[in-house]
């Protein structure tokens, strides 16, 4: 009916095309944390390193990295303050060393523990070749994961910036 409030997840939404935006999340740890990287080229082994750490912390066959999200190396986040990637997806600038250095576009798809890093199109001439990722989830530290990011760039010169 025209007038009547519109139902999103169980709640009523605002009819007003004013009203502030309403979250229909009453878990305030639920969150998203967006990194923009600039042009300092990652590392492919290394970032691969990190969507593992991030996407599989019970992996038995890897120590968690001394900042892994999911807790210092040898402490374990209980199950309040677990991080959980529900879904992530951005596009990253990557030093390939297969084709001697050239930095390459590569594409992020990610939903709970099914990640895929595919090599894209190249860079045009008029676009930057930058990293950009976009986590949707529960307990993400924003300096957390930048630093695990950052920890992936190529050159040691970049890592500071």
């Amino acid at each position: 009916e025209e007038g009547a409030p519109r139902v999103a997840q169980g709640r009523a939404a605002p009819t007003s095309p004013v009203s502030s935006p309403v979250s229909l999340h009453a878990d305030r740890r639920f969150g998203t944390v967006t990194l923009l990287l600039g042009r300092a080229p990652l590392r492919l082994p290394l970032l691969q390193g990190f969507l593992a750490s991030l996407f599989w912390p019970e992996d038995d066959d890897a120590d968690p990295p001394p900042a892994s999200p999911h807790g210092t190396a040898g402490e374990a986040a209980g199950p309040a303050d677990a991080v959980e990637v529900y879904r992530a997806k951005g596009e990253l600038a990557v030093a390939d060393e297969e084709v001697g250095g050239v930095v390459a576009r590569y594409t992020l798809q990610a939903v709970h523990e099914t990640w895929e890093l595919e090599r894209g199109r190249p860079w045009g001439e008029e676009e930057v070749a930058e990293s950009r990722l976009v986590f949707i989830g529960r307990n993400l530290d924003e300096a957390t994961l930048r630093a695990m990011l950052l920890a992936c760039v190529a050159c040691e010169t970049e890592r500071r910036s």
